[in-house]
C-alpha cells in the first residue's frame, strides 16, 4: 500500500522550518487508538510535507518595517473603507507591540489587498505541491492519493491555490506561473481547512468561495475538484466567526448531496481543553476532527468504528473538563459576541485573543 500524501499549510503568524513536527505528532498519537487503523504503522499510511510561504510575508515585512502610515495610504487609495482604516491605526498602537501587527495584522491585510503579495504565494504554494507530487510519482508505479490540511490564514492560501492549479489553461480564470494539473490523474482526495477564514478573505477578490472549484463531488471534475471537504471549527475560536464558511445545500451536486458518506462535513467543535483554541493541534487533536480526516483519507467510514468513535470522544471531553478553563471558555465567548463579521472584526478579536495568551 503507497502512502497517503498530505500536505500542511500554515496560517499567519511566523513560521520556520519544522513548523508542522507538531501537528503531525498529534495525529499519530490520535492515530494509533483506533484498532483498525493501528494495524498499520503510521509512517507507512502517511507521508506529511509541510508547506512554508512566511518567508515571501518576511521580505514584505523588511520593506514595510515601521511604515504603518504607507500601508493605510495605499488601502485609502485603493477604496478601503474607513472602519478597517481606523482598526489598523488602533492595533498599530496597541499594547500586543510591533511584533504581532508586523507578523499577523500585515500578513492578513497583504494577502487581502496587495496582489504583488498574494500572487507569490500562490505561485510558491502551487509549485511546493506539483514539485512533491512529480517527486513521488517518479519513485511510484501506483496512483498517488493526496490531500491537504490547512490552518487560518492557509485555509484561503489552499483555496486560491487548489482553483488555479486545476484551471483550463489559457482562461481568464487561470495563472500563466500556476501549472495546470489534471483532475483525472492528480485531483486532491480530501481538503481539511481548520479555522477557516477563506471567506472573508475571498471578498472583492477574483475567486469568490462559493463559485469556486474547491468543492467536493463524488466524481470531481473542472467545477468540483475535490473529493471531500471537511470544514472545522471551533464555537469559541475567534478567528472563525466572521464571515463563516458556510455553503447552501445545492452548493454540492445532486449526487454529491445524496452520497452516504457525506463529501461536505462541516464539523462545529465546542471543547476548549488548551488556551490556545485557535491552535492547528487543538484541532486536531479532537475526535470530531481528527475521526472523519482518518475516514475519508481511507474513503471508509468504517476504519474507526462508531463505538470507537464515541468512546473517543468522551475521553477527549473529560480531559477537557479537567483543563477547568470553564472561565476562560466565557471570556472567548464574551469576545465573539461584542463583534460583527467583518475583516476590521476578525483583526480586532485576533490582537484581543494575542492580548489573552500573552496574559495566561
Amino acid at each position: 500500500m503507497s502512502q497517503h500524501l498530505v500536505f500542511l499549510i500554515h496560517g499567519m503568524g511566523e513560521h520556520k522550518k519544522d513548523w508542522s513536527a507538531d501537528a503531525q505528532a498529534t495525529l499519530k498519537k490520535a492515530y494509533e487508538q483506533y484498532s483498525n487503523l493501528a494495524s498499520i504503522p503510521f509512517n507507512d499510511a502517511y507521508l506529511f510535507h509541510e508547506i512554508t510561504y512566511d518567508h515571501l510575508f518576511e521580505r514584505i515585512r523588511d520593506a514595510w518595517q515601521g511604515e504603518a502610515d504607507a500601508v493605510k495610504e495605499r488601502l485609502v487609495a485603493m477604496g478601503v473603507g474607513s472602519g478597517l482604516i481606523h482598526t489598523l491605526t488602533r492595533l498599530a498602537q496597541s499594547g500586543t507591540g510591533d511584533g504581532f501587527f508586523r507578523t499577523h495584522v500585515l500578513d492578513v491585510i497583504f494577502y487581502r489587498f496587495f496582489p504583488t503579495v498574494r500572487d507569490p504565494v500562490r505561485i510558491h504554494v502551487a509549485k511546493a505541491i506539483t514539485d512533491k507530487l512529480n517527486e513521488v510519482r517518479q519513485s511510484s508505479t501506483e496512483v498517488i492519493k493526496w490531500s491537504v490540511i490547512a490552518h487560518s490564514l492557509g485555509t484561503a492560501v489552499a483555496h486560491d491555490t487548489l482553483h488555479f492549479m486545476f484551471a483550463e489553461p489559457s482562461t481568464t480564470n487561470s495563472t500563466p506561473d500556476i501549472e495546470a494539473l489534471s483532475v483525472r490523474n492528480f485531483s486532491p482526495h480530501v481538503y481539511m481547512a481548520c479555522a477557516n477564514v477563506s471567506r472573508i478573505l475571498s471578498k472583492g477578490n477574483e475567486i469568490p468561495v462559493y463559485s469556486s472549484r474547491c468543492r467536493p463531488a463524488l466524481t470531481p471534475g473542472r467545477d468540483a475538484i475535490l473529493r471531500y471537504y471537511l470544514n472545522a471549527w471551533n464555537m469559541f475560536d475567534p478567528f472563525t466567526r466572521p464571515s463563516r464558511f458556510e455553503p447552501a445545500h445545492d452548493w454540492l451536486d445532486a449526487r454529491t448531496q445524496a452520497a452516504r458518506h457525506a463529501r461536505f462535513q462541516d464539523i462545529k467543535i465546542t471543547e476548549v481543553r488548551q488556551k490556545n483554541v485557535h491552535a492547528l493541534e487543538h484541532y486536531l487533536e479532537n475526535p470530531a476532527v481528527h475521526v472523519p480526516f482518518f475516514r475519508a483519507t481511507n474513503d471508509f467510514k468504517g476504519i474507526v468504528s462508531q463505538s470507537e468513535a464515541s468512546q473517543a470522544q468522551q475521553a477527549y471531553r473529560q480531559s477537557v473538563l479537567q483543563a477547568h478553563l470553564g472561565p476562560h471558555t466565557e471570556e472567548l465567548r464574551a469576545l465573539i459576541e461584542t463583534h460583527g463579521g467583518e475583516l476590521e472584526d476578525l483583526l480586532t478579536m485576533a490582537n484581543t485573543f494575542q492580548t489573552m495568551q500573552e496574559a495566561s
